[in-house]
């Protein structure tokens, strides 16, 4: 299957049809309806559609929790597991400037959550804040280039992870070991299923001959004897 460039999907722009057509396939075949998936190229899938629903519908709230570390948080594991699985680069799937772009995300993700979560202890602070911490809290939030840009990282990233999908078609588990999700064991029998039996040239695949004259009746054709 064709690789998908980045006409196909932006940092800032949606997907393209095919690009959602191929990761809602996925989707269906591998994602549970609870739960992990066993194979990478499903939880790929899985990890970076809830990171972006919790993106949009909680700004990444329950990911910037004080009391969790990032590596304990649900969402976080989620966000390691993307970008870690991304920068190894099994089968090649990156180019070198999204491998620079994931690692310059990885690099910063400490420095964000101490950001945010400064930003909110000050916002949250009872009574008014002093000159020095509303200076303090200005200077904090006009820090953009320290800040994660989550809706542009999960844009990238599903290209991403739907090329890495293309470049790595057997499924595999967290070890690298072969496994079957949902009766799959290969992509290839999503995104390129063997095609259909040719229709019979007799009946053209209706099962009947139909019959010369208005007084004969349909004959049941032979190549349903194999069925």
């Amino acid at each position: 299957m064709k690789p998908f460039d980045r006409t196909e999907a932006s940092d800032t722009a949606g997907s393209s049809e095919r690009l959602r057509s191929f990761t809602g396939a996925i989707w269906k075949a591998l994602v549970p309806r609870q739960g992990e998936c066993a194979s990478v190229q499903g939880e790929l899938i899985r990890a970076n559609e809830r990171l972006t629903t919790e993106c949009f519908q909680n700004g990444m709230g329950n990911y910037y929790v004080e009391e969790e570390e990032i590596g304990q948080n649900y969402y976080g594991r989620l966000a390691l597991f993307i970008l870690n699985t991304l920068m190894e680069n099994r089968g090649g799937a990156l180019d070198a400037d999204d491998l620079a772009y994931f690692a310059g995300i990885r690099g910063r993700l400490e420095t964000d959550r101490a950001l945010r979560l400064r930003i909110q202890e000050l916002e949250i602070k009872e009574g008014e804040l002093t000159e020095e911490e509303g200076r303090e809290l200005e200077a904090l939030c006009d820090k953009d280039s320290e800040r994660i840009p989550w809706e542009a990282l999960f844009n990238r990233a599903e290209r991403c992870i739907a090329n890495w999908c293309i470049a790595n078609p057997e499924l595999i588990d967290r070890r690298g070991r072969p496994v079957e999700e949902g009766g799959v064991r290969s992509l290839e029998q999503i995104l390129d299923p063997p095609a259909p039996p040719p229709k019979c040239p007799l009946c053209g695949g209706r099962g009947f001959i139909q019959p010369r004259d208005d007084r004969s009746f349909p004959e049941r054709c032979s190549c349903q004897a194999r069925v």
